[in-house]
């Protein structure tokens, strides 16, 4: 059979007794002394496993011959590898386990310097946008100077009239005989007194940064207000400005400030969008037992398709000076007021902005 001095061929019968020679396990008669090789003289089909023999790795075989009771045993010790060394097998086991808790520390540390880099850039991110929001604010104060200085500038007149009046008063006549004129002057230099304070007032306050302060107020309020800071620059260029404000609407709770920042952005891109002598067109509504929608709509030349999608991302703007910044802002604003805006637009027919906002922002959440 050719085979290799390492290996054996050999007949037994079914009681493990030789049939023919072995060069391993004895002669022809004796009883084959092989205690770690299974040979079961049942199995009818050939059978192959490996095993260990005289410390090397070794393939044994066997099948049965038919229609005889001895079976055909073969050994093969000449080819396969050496068995890996016990030691070595044991070092194996230790530097995979070492590896696998080396490489669990690493992604461990990995996933937790990944999770502050991610907290560190979003807060950052959160300080860039509150930036941006008060930057974006103050722009627009910036754009109120002129129209605050005109309603300014009418009290301030009239408190110059009444006082020169009152000094002429004072050092042409007797005192005594025009005490009720003098009073009535006193009393429109003191009305003129409060109107520039309530302009100054109400300037300052939009200018502060606002965090999250709740407020209740009237939305129908806080729109006219809002209009009285652009009122001039909507009268020089001679715009229409059509208002449907439903009466009795329930206060919202909300950031006012934040809010009327929104409605003054909106309102103010209406004014550069319509022509001159234009509409715009704002109306309020309950639309349902927890909600308000604001509609701001203009007649102005309106926005493509293919840019309308983009209108609410960051440095996109279809104005020729401006930062992109100021409708990203409104709406990051109106999410974290608990409400939605909405816009819809066609070429040369004009713009409606639709803001939804909560009236009771706790209501929302339990939803």
């Amino acid at each position: 059979m050719k085979f290799d001095p390492q290996d054996d061929a050999f007949l037994i019968n079914k009681e493990r007794v030789l049939q023919t020679n072995s060069k391993l396990f004895g002669q022809a008669l004796d009883p084959l002394q092989l205690n770690n090789i299974k040979l079961q003289t049942d199995k009818k089909a050939v059978t192959i496993y490996g095993t260990e023999f005289n410390k090397k790795q070794a393939y044994v075989a066997y099948v049965p011959i038919k229609n005889t009771r001895w079976m055909l045993v073969t050994i093969i010790c000449s080819k396969p590898y050496e068995k890996i060394p016990s030691f070595f097998t044991k070092e194996v086991a230790l530097i995979s386990i070492l590896s696998i808790v080396i490489t669990f520390i690493v992604i461990t540390k990995s996933i937790s310097t990944l999770i502050n880099r991610i907290q560190k850039a979003d807060h950052e991110r959160e300080i860039a946008i509150a930036n941006a929001e008060h930057a974006d604010k103050l722009a627009s104060i910036g754009r109120l100077a002129a129209g605050v200085a005109h309603e300014i500038n009418n009290p301030l007149a009239i408190i110059n009239e009444k006082a020169g009046l009152m000094k002429d008063l004072i050092e042409y006549n007797d005192l005594s005989q025009n005490k009720d004129k003098f009073l009535q002057l006193v009393s429109s230099i003191q009305d003129s007194v409060a109107r520039c304070r309530t302009i100054t007032h109400r300037l300052l306050s939009f200018s502060k940064r606002i965090d999250t302060v709740r407020e209740d107020f009237d939305i129908n309020e806080a729109i006219k207000e809002v209009i009285g800071f652009i009122e001039k620059e909507i009268q020089i260029k001679g715009i229409n400005m059509i208002y449907d404000l439903q009466e009795n609407l329930p206060k919202i709770t909300s950031n006012k400030g934040q809010l009327q920042q929104v409605l003054l952005n909106i309102i103010n891109n209406a004014v550069d969008a319509v022509e001159q002598g234009g509409r715009i067109e704002i109306k309020t509504q309950q639309i349902d037992t927890n909600h308000i929608a604001i509609s701001i709509k203009d007649n102005g030349h309106g926005i493509p398709k293919d840019k309308l999608k983009h209108i609410f991302e960051p440095f996109y703007t279809t104005k020729k000076k401006g930062t992109g910044l100021g409708l990203y802002i409104s709406y990051g604003i109106i999410k974290k007021l608990g409400g939605d805006i909405h816009v819809e637009s066609e070429v040369g027919k004009g713009t409606i902005f639709t803001i939804k906002i909560p009236i009771n922002p706790e209501l929302e959440e339990i939803k």
